[in-house]
């Protein structure tokens, strides 16, 4: 599965500047259950310029939702950070979102 060697190097650079990042979403899922699947999301503290100054090539697909798209090697990994939903007005779009906004340490 080439695509997670490629989000395990998307989660350790985060992690080698400071940020906190995790695998996310129904990937985990499947991986657990042994179900191959490329759909990789990572989760973070980074925040969205943080993402966008990292990798050379991004796509901003929801940033009022705090997510972007780091393309690596050609594939791409949905990169969204921490956030807080509240109320929601139909089961689906909340009304406000609350962001988890940690500095980075300083890398070594």
């Amino acid at each position: 599965m080439p695509s997670l060697n490629i989000a395990n190097k998307i989660i350790q650079k985060l992690q080698n500047q400071g940020f906190i990042a995790y695998f996310a979403g129904g990937w985990v899922r499947d991986y657990l259950m042994d179900h191959p699947s490329d759909d990789i999301d990572i989760a973070t503290n980074a925040t969205v310029e943080d993402v966008q100054t990292l990798f050379l090539k991004t796509i901003p697909v929801s940033i009022q939702f705090g997510i972007i798209v780091a393309v690596e090697e050609g594939l791409s990994f949905e990169v969204a950070m921490f956030r807080q939903d509240r109320n929601y007005m139909d089961g689906r779009r909340p009304k406000s979102l609350s962001f988890l906004r940690v500095k980075p340490q300083s890398s070594l």
